[in-house]
């Protein structure tokens, strides 16, 4: 890596800050989500905290299109001739598909999946979720980048393709893409199959933080970072009023109207949102010197908490989650306690997995590999 790379990674560490807390709150929004009684889910209170959770998913995918950006521009070359570095992101293209569709899996055989599986467990096994909108932003940004061969005008690219996601999405809606698609197919584009985190229009956010990402390495390039940080929080704030107002008083931007699936207003109000919380990162860091000492392996080990929180919450064929132990019956206190626990046990996976991965490379590598084809191994030849 050379002198100049460091220097932009040391600058940009409050991305990784976002990234971090963006895991941690999904431990306690999900498990809100998931066992709150509806009897609390009145008040203000409970607003503000649905909102909270509505901006994580956006998040999250602003910071894994930022993180593709940043890698870019560390191995612009291993990426322009399609080399290693382009190469191993393919292959983990491919765990992570796979990751994604074992934790929608109905049961834990294939004999099983072939003779019991219900058409709507089937619309659950290939629905599309936050790795899958991740997956395909890494593989579309590849293939548009080999074709365009320019960073400045491949990103200037991606941020023009997520306007258009973002205009056609409620026209995309109106339409039942399983009657001219396959399923697996139909499901990654709008939600008629159930589908929570379609393409349309979630893949936006991963393009708009690649893009974004880009503007804030040129601004440190060109010792102007502050002035970006400022002028993307006055833009934020602008546009999260605007988009706000036009809501409030019932100005529909589209002829499909849906403000929480298809309008351009939550789009924004929520984008507004996620750049207001990295503008804010970065003050924390470069004020006040803030660092997330105990939280901060969750932002290298992001998906492995990601796909335990929700072994754990919401279950998997390996065992039932804690959403059909305690079902929607928890109190306020009772969600805060249960996060907490779940949050730290996390914590210390994270913390052990992670130390186990910087001392023991090859053996981590190993070992993750066997865990993965005994799993492979039991769900292709068990009789039942």
């Amino acid at each position: 890596m050379s002198n100049e790379s460091s220097k932009i990674i040391n600058r940009i560490n409050y991305i990784d800050q976002l990234r971090a807390w963006n895991v941690l709150l999904m431990c306690y929004t999900h498990s809100l989500d998931a066992m709150l009684s509806d009897e609390y889910k009145t008040g203000i209170f409970f607003k503000i905290i649905h909102f909270i959770e509505g901006i994580i998913a956006p998040s999250f995918l602003f910071v894994s299109g930022a993180a593709f950006a940043i890698v870019l521009h560390k191995r612009f070359d291993g990426y322009l001739n399609y080399g290693k570095p382009a190469q191993k992101q393919l292959l983990r293209l491919l765990f992570l598909l796979l990751i994604a569709y074992s934790l929608n899996l109905p049961y834990k055989t294939l004999n099983q999946c072939n003779t019991i599986l219900t058409f709507e467990q089937y619309l659950l096994f290939i629905k599309s979720n936050n790795l899958h909108v991740i997956v395909f932003g890494i593989f579309f940004s590849q293939i548009l980048f080999l074709i365009i061969r320019n960073e400045k005008k491949f990103h200037w690219v991606l941020f023009f393709l997520s306007i258009l996601v973002v205009s056609v999405t409620p026209t995309i809606y109106q339409y039942d893409f399983g009657k001219i698609l396959p399923l697996p197919i139909a499901t990654l584009i709008n939600t008629k199959y159930l589908s929570a985190f379609p393409l349309f229009h979630w893949i936006a956010y991963y393009f708009i933080g690649a893009f974004v990402m880009f503007q804030l390495i040129r601004a440190i390039q060109e010792n102007r970072e502050e002035e970006l940080i400022k002028n993307l929080f006055f833009i934020a704030i602008f546009s999260s009023f605007i988009f706000t107002l036009l809501e409030i008083i019932g100005i529909e931007t589209t002829s499909y109207y849906d403000f929480w699936l298809t309008s351009p207003n939550i789009f924004i109000i929520r984008l507004s949102s996620v750049l207001v919380l990295v503008c804010l990162f970065y003050y924390l860091e470069t004020r006040f010197n803030y660092r997330m000492i105990v939280f901060n392996v969750f932002k290298s080990e992001s998906l492995l908490v990601y796909v335990l929180h929700l072994m754990i919450i919401y279950g998997s064929v390996l065992a039932p989650g804690m959403d059909k132990i305690f079902g929607k019956t928890l109190n306020w206190a009772e969600i805060i306690g249960l996060g907490t626990i779940i949050s730290a046990t996390l914590l210390a996976i994270a913390y052990m997995w992670n130390w186990f991965k910087k001392n023991y490379r090859l053996h981590s590598r190993i070992f993750l590999t066997l865990i993965w084809l005994y799993f492979i191994f039991y769900f292709l030849t068990q009789p039942y």
